[in-house]
């Protein structure tokens, strides 16, 4: 059912119960469709018991993550009561250190702050 990995693998889940548990979350997801590597219930840091009401779910390839999406979009797909939301997530992206990003920054730095007419402060 899976095949070689493709670029896009990770979804994001809108509208989860707050209330619903790591565990309950896992089972229903891992029920959905093959390939789930990890889920991401992102907890509420003000009250650890629930959670933000979304998810992101990574999966073994773009073939998984796609199965797995349209079955989450059919109507009868619930999360309790809960209709989610389910898209593509946007990939994490890394930070760009490399030289040419400094010196491209340095230069709208220059432009910003040599040719305008606002000044501004660096923390």
């Amino acid at each position: 059912m899976c095949s070689l990995s493709e670029s896009k693998n990770r979804l994001f889940i809108g509208n989860v119960p707050k209330s619903m548990m790591d565990d309950d979350f896992k089972k229903v997801i891992e029920e959905v469709g093959p390939g789930v590597e990890t889920i991401e219930l992102i907890k509420d840091p003000q009250n650890p018991s629930c959670n933000h009401g979304f998810a992101f779910t990574l999966y073994y390839n773009s073939l998984c993550a796609d199965y797995s999406k349209e079955k989450m979009l059919s109507a009868n797909f619930k999360l309790d009561a809960n209709t989610p939301t389910i898209t593509w997530a946007d990939p994490k992206i890394a930070p760009d250190h490399s030289a040419a990003s400094q010196v491209f920054n340095m230069k709208m730095y220059e432009h910003v702050c040599f040719s305008s007419n606002f000044s501004v402060t660096i923390f």
